[in-house]
């Protein structure tokens, strides 16, 4: 079985899929990836299938040592990668050998990046995902000595690659209006269109706080507002007027009005924007953002066929590992006829 041995981690790190979808309504939010398309990235160069799990960095990877020889692939912030100290191309698939040591430094793009093992992850699948939720109390932080397997050990054909996506260098974030807008003033909302905002340190899997150049955004009564159903990218204005927006492992429910949610489309980007990062937020339809939504599910049914044979590694070395060598002899069967 696939498996790498972790020698050091990042704190904060955890495994993730797409999350578990239905189960809001008891009080359990869907989590998953901060960054879908990344994972989704990493699965289609590797030949994952959409329910595999990845591991999440934020920041920062870790050290890790192969114990048996295996594929690996990466995606997501462009993070320092070396194999036994030797660079190596960042959203690739890499072969592993036993004994190998796999360092993924820190983000030089982006935030989260992720690490995906053939057919993903092992880990307990729980509500129908196996991803980590730490506000539910569902898996656990990853430490130095555990051990990640694969759920398979297959090797794939041929080695390949994605060149790095546009939507890291994004910074128009396109918003719908939420279900609290119509409490602000129209002084207030031009006012929030009008404004940079900034991506401020206080900021995990749950919300990123932001400071705005216009502002604040309060309301008098807006403490006194019911609580309601969340979604993932709500920006909801706290008591002093600071705009949150929220994220994978937000609350089910809140009472902090929202003034608009960032589209799903555009949710990744502001995932990966890194600290005091600036951007605008442009309000449009909820026709446009449905319309965005189907573009970007189209772009990730296509990214198989984007991938590309990668040069640094021939498919001769793919082929040889998927044999089982023992001091460079093979089984001597494999090329028999019938």
């Amino acid at each position: 079985m696939a498996c790498l041995d972790i020698l050091d981690i990042s704190a904060g790190a955890s495994i993730q899929d797409f999350g578990r979808r239905g189960w809001q309504r008891y009080g359990v939010t869907a989590g998953g990836a901060m960054d879908r398309f990344a994972l989704a990235e990493g699965q289609a160069i590797l030949g994952n299938g959409p329910d595999a799990a990845a591991l999440e960095f934020a920041v920062r990877g870790g050290r890790f040592r192969a114990v048996d020889s295996l594929a690996i692939s990466t995606s997501g912030a462009q993070m320092d990668l070396k194999v036994n100290d030797v660079s190596r191309r960042w959203r690739s698939c890499l072969l592993l050998r036993s004994g190998d040591i796999l360092e993924i430094g820190y983000a030089r793009r982006g935030f989260y990046g992720y690490l995906h093992l053939p057919g993903g992850v092992e880990a307990p699948k729980i509500l129908g995902s196996r991803s980590y939720l730490l506000m539910a109390g569902i898996g656990r932080d990853l430490a130095s000595g555990d051990r990640l397997r694969g759920v398979s050990d297959r090797i794939p054909g041929s080695l390949r690659s994605l060149s790095p996506n546009a939507y890291l260098e994004r910074r128009a974030i396109r918003a719908v209006p939420a279900a609290q807008i119509r409490m602000f003033p129209d002084r207030m909302l031009r006012d929030f269109e009008n404004s940079e905002f900034e991506i401020l340190p206080a900021r995990n899997r749950q919300g990123i706080r932001l400071a705005a150049t216009r502002g604040p955004f309060c309301l008098d009564d807006g403490l006194r507002v019911p609580s309601a159903a969340i979604s993932s990218g709500d920006i909801q204005i706290s008591g002093d007027g600071t705009p949150i927006i929220l994220m994978a492992d937000s609350q089910p429910t809140g009472g902090f009005p929202r003034i608009a949610c960032v589209i799903s489309a555009d949710l990744d980007a502001v995932a990966q924007m890194p600290i005091g990062e600036k951007f605008k937020i442009q309000i449009i339809s909820r026709d446009e953002a449905v319309s965005e939504l189907g573009r970007m599910r189209r772009e990730i049914d296509n990214l198989r066929s984007l991938a590309e044979a990668s040069e640094a590694e021939s498919a001769g070395e793919c082929a040889l590992l998927r044999h089982s060598l023992i001091s460079g002899a093979i089984r001597g069967d494999e090329y028999e006829l019938d």
